[in-house]
């Protein structure tokens, strides 16, 4: 008889999403179909210690392509750089939805899709 936990029978009837940005649980109960997170995840482990790789390299991609982005701080676009591309996506293979930003999205005209 094979051993199931529960999240491996749910996975076998449904798509299972990972509501977190820890790496070591997208790693270690994965795989997941798709990542959601919000502003208090994103801030919690971004503010990790362990992170600081992450904040100085988004910070030095920030640095460098500010001009593009000038609407905003150089600091909040290293935080969108760290949430999208340096930490959050590598580990889901699919899918991954951030809401990191509210302010910028409630001041457009429309959203702006993140593919």
């Amino acid at each position: 008889m094979v051993v199931q936990t529960g999240l491996d029978y749910m996975r076998s009837r449904t798509v299972i999403d990972c509501d977190t940005m820890d790496e070591e649980i997208a790693k270690t109960l994965g795989p997941f179909q798709d990542c959601t997170s919000n502003q208090a995840i994103a801030f919690a482990e971004l503010s990790k210690p362990a992170r600081a790789e992450v904040i100085s390299a988004s910070l030095a991609d920030a640095n460098t392509l500010h001009a593009k982005y000038s609407s905003i701080t150089v600091e909040e676009l290293a935080v969108e750089i760290a949430e999208q591309t340096r930490y959050a996506t590598p580990t889901i293979p699919s899918l991954a939805a951030l809401f990191d930003g509210p302010y910028f999205l409630a001041n457009r005209d429309q959203p702006i899709p993140i593919m």
